[in-house]
């Protein structure tokens, strides 16, 4: 078998154990958002169309790339041991194959695992007609080399690019009303900054934050760091869901009605309360170890909810403050959310009815 099959292989096998690992969440996404998969799976083609427009203003431009941006490292990093078939490197070792072929082997299955994410920007540079539209829209060729960028980083280095991931758009968002960019030359800074931080990692120098276990909510903090893959699909779909919902007002020009803010916080009620079956099965995995940090369940239910609850008023904020929505959202998206935790824990799969039917009579009492 030669050496671009054997990788193939691997590449497909480790991609199914991690579909069989997160496959009660995938079974939840596809029970709730039926109808909404599609728009959601093509919906960073939508961020595409904004990224592509020249006219887009720069506050706007820095949170459709950055989401891109983002979107596309958690995807090839969730990825990253299947693609560089990390378990097998000794047995791929007695191969002698020469690096260039390595190299373009490990490019090509990360096309696979980017897809459209790195495929769409490039096809669609290639559509420009002529060299005078290239220079018009040379923001976006740009673009394209920075989803290499994004996807290179995500494989070859462990940490994250924080500089130009982070903080450049942080400050971007900060200074978008004193400093203006045009978006080519926007491009050109970001190309530079991320070329630098993967040539030379400036915050490589920086000693990780290590964490004892002593405490419940240690050990769980280290297991979320070490299989993120659940939370990031959750925090991708709940991204995805304002994203589109920020994108049709603003094309109808107009907020949502309010029984439409009350079943949109319960769409997202649900998808955040789904956070606590992963805290679920963690505890029944380690049960027994677990007993000897804990000394109450209590407290083993306070530290899996807090940070729930936390992300449920964080939305809630940006509901109200970026969607217009009614300030009655930030007190019903917490508590929808605190709802369907417990439920969750309770009933395990009929963990959607409850919540259900609270959100369903609130929206006809509205």
């Amino acid at each position: 078998m030669n050496y671009i099959k054997l990788r193939w292989q691997i590449y497909q096998n480790e991609l199914k154990q991690l579909i069989a690992s997160i496959g009660q969440l995938f079974t939840f996404v596809t029970l709730m958002l039926y109808l909404a998969l599609p728009i959601m799976i093509f919906m960073p083609l939508v961020w595409l169309s904004i990224i592509a427009d020249i006219q887009t203003s720069q506050q706007d431009r820095v949170l459709y790339q950055w989401s891109y941006f983002i979107l596309l490292f958690c995807l090839i990093r969730i990825q990253r041991k299947a693609i560089l078939a990390s378990k097998f490197q000794h047995f791929l070792a007695s191969y002698s194959q020469s690096t260039a072929i390595k190299a373009v082997t490990t490019c090509l299955i990360s096309l696979v695992a980017g897809n459209l994410l790195i495929l769409a920007p490039m096809l669609l540079s290639f559509y420009i007609p002529n060299w005078q539209v290239f220079w018009q829209q040379l923001h976006f060729p740009l673009f394209a080399m920075l989803t290499w960028l994004i996807a290179y980083a995500a494989i070859i280095h462990t940490r994250i690019p924080w500089l130009s991931l982070v903080l450049m758009p942080v400050g971007l968002l900060f200074l978008s009303s004193h400093l203006v960019i045009t978006a080519p030359w926007l491009n050109v800074i970001v190309l530079f900054v991320m070329g630098l931080e993967i040539l030379f990692q400036p915050l490589a120098k920086i000693k990780p934050f290590s964490l004892s276990t002593k405490h419940y909510w240690q050990v769980r903090l280290v297991a979320l760091i070490s299989s993120p893959a659940n939370a990031i699909i959750r925090i991708f779909i709940l991204v995805v869901l304002v994203s589109l919902l920020a994108y049709v007002q603003q094309q109808m020009s107009q907020v949502a009605e309010a029984y439409l803010q009350v079943m949109f916080c319960w769409l997202l009620a649900l998808l955040l309360g789904s956070f606590q079956f992963d805290n679920e099965a963690f505890y029944q995995q380690y049960e027994l170890f677990l007993a000897s940090l804990l000394s109450s369940s209590t407290i083993r239910y306070i530290t899996d909810i807090f940070p729930i609850i936390l992300l449920a008023v964080l939305v809630a904020v940006v509901l109200q403050v970026k969607l217009g929505f009614y300030a009655f959202c930030l007190v019903l998206l917490p508590i929808g959310t605190l709802m369907t935790v417990i439920t969750t824990s309770k009933y395990q799969r009929n963990f959607f009815i409850v919540p259900s039917i609270f959100f369903i009579v609130l929206a006809m009492l509205v």
